[in-house]
C-alpha cells in the first residue's frame, strides 16, 4: 500500500517495457538524469541491466503509467519475499515462531522494505531478484525438481546477474549436502536455467552485438 500511485523518475524498466511494445529495445530520447544508459547497436541508447522487471511490467501497461507500474512491481516483489522464505524454513525444519520472525525480519529488518517501495530501477531489480531467489530457496528446501529449481533461479538471474552465484548453495540445500547427488542434478538444473540464459544472451546481442 505504501507504493500505490507512487512514481519514480528513474524508470528505466518502465521505459523498456514501453519500448518492447514498440518493437525495439533502445531508450533513445530519455531525459538527461537517466545517465546509466550505454551506446550500443545502431548508435542507440540501451539500459545496461537485465530485463526481467520490464517483462513483468509489460502485461500491466494498460492499467497505469509505466513509472508507477515499476514501483508497484518493485513493492509487490519485496512484500512477497516473506512467504517463500517462511515456507523454505519450514521445509528445512525450522520451528514456526522462528520461521515467522525470520521471514518478517527479511522485509522489515533489512533495507528491502524501503528500497522496494522506492521503486527506482536498481531497487526494483533487487526486489524482483530477491523474490525469485526466495522462491528458489523454497524449491531447494522442499527438494523440488532440479529443472524447476533451475528455472526459478534463472528468472532471479534475469533480474540481477550475480544471483547466479547462489547456484552451488541451492543445489547442496536441495540434496541436503550430498555433493554427488548435487552433481547428478546438474543436467536438469542447467536445463531449467537454459531459457533464461538464452534470453539474456539474446538481449546482449541485440544491445551490444556481442
Amino acid at each position: 500500500g505504501a507504493s500505490l500511485g507512487h512514481t519514480t523518475v528513474f524508470d528505466y524498466f518502465g521505459r523498456l517495457a514501453v519500448a518492447i511494445t514498440q518493437g525495439h529495445l533502445w531508450l533513445d530520447g530519455a531525459p538527461p538524469h537517466l545517465n546509466e544508459l550505454a551506446t550500443g547497436v545502431g548508435g542507440h541508447q540501451y539500459s545496461a541491466v537485465p530485463p526481467l522487471p520490464a517483462l513483468l511490467i509489460l502485461p500491466l501497461l494498460p492499467f497505469g503509467p509505466p513509472a508507477v507500474l515499476q514501483t508497484l512491481v518493485s513493492a509487490a516483489s519485496g512484500g512477497l519475499v516473506a512467504a517463500p522464505l517462511y515456507l523454505a524454513q519450514r521445509a528445512l525444519g525450522v520451528p514456526v515462531p522462528l520461521g515467522l520472525v525470520t521471514a518478517l525480519f527479511a522485509i522489515f529488518g533489512t533495507s528491502l522494505w524501503a528500497t522496494a517501495v522506492d521503486g527506482r530501477s536498481w531497487f526494483a531489480g533487487g526486489a524482483v531478484g530477491a523474490l525469485f531467489l526466495a522462491l528458489a530457496l523454497w524449491c531447494a528446501a522442499a527438494a523440488g525438481r532440479p529443472v524447476v529449481l533451475g528455472a526459478v533461479l534463472g528468472a532471479a538471474v534475469l533480474a540481477r546477474l550475480p544471483i547466479a552465484l547462489a547456484a552451488p548453495g541451492l543445489l547442496l540445500i536441495a540434496t541436503r549436502g550430498d555433493l554427488r547427488a548435487a552433481l547428478r542434478t546438474l543436467p536438469g538444473f542447467a536445463l531449467g536455467m537454459l531459457p533464461f540464459v538464452a534470453l539474456q544472451v539474446a538481449y546482449n546481442l541485440a544491445r551490444w552485438g556481442t
